[in-house]
């Protein structure tokens, strides 16, 4: 078994709007090429999660954390000749028995796995239709069962949606294929309420890919298609049926559809979210950041007061993916947008799956580089105390503009910055490190702070006023 151990270890508590915001950053190295963590979920003991050595050739792997993220236990599913992969969108899914279940692959054949709540595979099932993992997504349905949806080959060597149903033991009730007469892939679905399923993917339509969605009932029987026209490219990676019997989606658009400086031929793009209604109309959709080198959102989950979205968009003053997250409301209105990484920035980010927690805040893991990547952030999906939120002060201060920006330099520096800017009178300055935690003794001498005791590192300057605070990302680097 390979070995598991934890690189980084740091616990942040702050006092917040839901009792006690919890921080934490931590890549974990599996002393191998652990690309992934590809799901995660809460339960008793804090929070499981799926990932794979050697990116999805496996052998899979789950991690138990506890509730402040501190490893429980780790577990490696492997045997002697057999090769058990959670594949490239292993999303781990609760079972009525209590443990869990996930669409993988054994020895590279499409395979259906349950195990227990202690994580002891409880059976393996072979899919008998050819469902390629690469689009592989699997639910629980309210009969106690399961449905997949992911890409075949049987009838088309394009590839058409497969739509399987399983019974409680993992066994073929039925299966449907969908044929446009031009390629496509599934890459996830949902369950609906009327107890029907909601299936998102890609097809081609000309030159491009765009976003197919299928609506069935529960025997697999169509509803309705709906797919996107966006003249130059849009894909879908993942739905979430909502309550008032539409879905919301998220993906990518290329940025040509938006932006016609871009070439759509250089595949750069933004995250996107689509909301459609019950009948499979588009209510609205937007995009999220920057135009990137293929910027897209993995996943989007419904909150109480809208959606939360991760995934990953292209760094270009580090040359690197990093991690996107993104509130965005019931009406589409992007509410914040975060770009995340670890204390490794120079390595790409990414991120696979997100879950709020008990506290108000959310979860998220995916991959640093070559190694699994969890992040622990607030309501406002900081990974520290008011990352840019446009706060009051605790203490007032009397006049003085309101702050829109500013700029430190030099950046990166030797523990000495200044101010290349007129300041209000009255400010306070704060210098937080990528844990969240405050740098003491931080001197301040008309506009140049000084930092003493900050060892070589990333940090944040936030900036308070009586109106705003802002925030500048700064690196202290002495040799």
């Amino acid at each position: 078994m390979k070995q598991f151990f934890i690189t980084l270890w740091t616990l942040v508590f702050v006092s917040g709007a839901f009792g006690q915001n919890f921080y934490l950053n931590e890549v974990y190295d599996f002393g191998a090429d652990v690309k992934n963590m590809w799901s995660i979920l809460e339960n008793d003991m804090g929070y499981l999660m799926v990932g794979n050595v050697d990116v999805a050739n496996g052998p899979m792997v789950f991690v138990q954390l506890n509730f402040q993220g501190k490893k429980v236990w780790e577990k490696s599913i492997s045997d002697v000749g057999l090769t058990y992969s959670a594949g490239s969108r292993g999303k781990l899914i609760p079972t009525s028995s209590g443990g869990y279940a996930l669409f993988g692959t054994l020895n590279s054949q499409p395979s259906f796995f349950q195990f227990d709540q202690n994580m002891q595979l409880s059976s393996s099932s072979n899919i008998s239709t050819p469902v390629s993992l690469s689009g592989a997504h699997s639910r629980t349905t309210p009969d106690g069962g399961f449905v997949l949806c992911g890409t075949t080959t049987k009838n088309d060597v394009m590839g058409d949606f497969s739509l399987v149903k399983l019974n409680g033991n993992s066994s073929l009730q039925w299966d449907q294929l969908f044929d446009n007469g031009s390629f496509q892939r599934c890459n996830s679905i949902d369950v609906c309420a009327d107890s029907g399923f909601v299936i998102v993917g890609t097809t081609s339509v000309g030159l491009y890919e765009e976003i197919l969605v299928i609506k069935t009932d529960q025997h697999g029987t169509v509803d309705w298609p709906n797919w996107t026209s966006s003249s130059s490219g849009a894909w879908a990676n993942h739905v979430e049926a909502t309550a008032d019997g539409g879905a919301v989606l998220a993906g990518g658009i290329n940025t040509s559809a938006i932006d016609p400086r871009f070439d759509p031929t250089d595949y750069w793009s933004k995250p996107y979210v689509v909301k459609l209604d019950a009948s499979g109309n588009n209510e609205w959709s937007t995009t999220i950041g920057d135009s990137g080198f293929v910027n897209t959102a993995n996943v989007v989950r419904r909150t109480s007061q809208g959606y939360i979205v991760a995934g990953r968009v292209f760094d270009f003053s580090k040359g690197f993916f990093s991690g996107m997250i993104s509130k965005v409301n019931e009406q589409g209105e992007v509410i914040w947008y975060r770009k995340l990484t670890s204390s490794n920035e120079m390595n790409h980010h990414i991120l696979h799956d997100i879950q709020p927690t008990s506290n108000g805040g959310f979860i998220a893991v995916g991959g640093s580089g070559p190694n699994a990547w969890v992040i622990f952030l607030d309501s406002e999906g900081c990974p520290f105390q008011h990352c840019d939120a446009p706060v009051g002060l605790t203490e007032p201060f009397v006049g003085g503009p309101v702050v829109e920006d500013f700029i430190i330099c030099p950046n990166p520096s030797q523990g000495q910055f200044r101010f290349d800017q007129p300041m209000p009178d009255k400010y306070r300055i704060e210098v937080i490190d990528i844990h969240g935690r405050k740098v003491e003794h931080v001197q301040l001498s008309e506009n140049e702070v000084r930092l003493d005791n900050a060892a070589d590192g990333i940090y944040f300057v936030i900036l308070k006023t009586t109106k705003n605070v802002r925030t500048q990302r700064l690196v202290v680097q002495r040799q």
